[in-house]
């Protein structure tokens, strides 16, 4: 079970960031999930674009919740959405 998410938040400049994943929601969080995390003193929406078992960031905070049964990115939309953001020089 992968222990890390990394995810863009929505309306960010497209730096993904991570955040532990508690154990609760290990098999709940797929790539292309949607979630509530924490971002200094509020709650935003992010997308789940990569699941890890390690991280180099410091001070990791959690995932608040799961917005949504179900991901709503597939990851071959994903990998679509990084070569476009790569070959455009652009954010994802």
């Amino acid at each position: 079970m992968p222990k890390y998410a990394k995810v863009l938040i929505d309306q960010s400049a497209g730096k993904p960031l991570d955040y532990e994943i508690p154990e609760a929601f290990g098999p709940k969080v797929h790539v292309g999930s949607r979630v509530s995390v924490p971002v200094r003193t509020r709650l935003v929406l992010a997308t789940v674009i990569e699941l890890s078992d390690t991280t180099d960031a410091e001070g990791v905070r959690a995932v608040e919740r799961i917005v949504g049964d179900r991901p709503v990115l597939s990851p071959l939309l994903l990998r679509l959405a990084n070569w476009i953001s790569e070959y455009y020089c652009c954010p994802i």
